[in-house]
């Protein structure tokens, strides 16, 4: 499901809100995960706001996919703790 602030959605976002990113390289260069992860800090900020909560709340869970997708792609999947029903570290 894709909400935008536009959708008028509400959700109860409470606890920490974990950002599942996986990161497809465009190309078979090597790139390492934390270099990644500087590089998304403008779009953290945007979903932070676009969810209305302090990113400080954000607990990152990058992995770095093998899969070459021309252009380089990022695809995050947002969860709370409640959401997956287990405590992740």
């Amino acid at each position: 499901m894709v909400l935008t602030r536009n959708s008028g959605a509400k959700i109860d976002w409470h606890g920490d809100i974990h950002l599942f990113i996986d990161f497809y390289p465009p190309d078979r260069r090597r790139y390492d995960d934390d270099n990644l992860s500087s590089r998304l800090k403008s779009g953290r900020d945007g979903v932070a706001d676009a969810l209305g909560v302090d990113d400080k709340r954000f607990r990152a869970h990058p992995y770095l996919r093998d899969d070459v997708r021309p252009g380089g792609e990022v695809v995050l999947r947002i969860a709370t703790t409640e959401i997956l029903g287990v405590e992740v570290i």
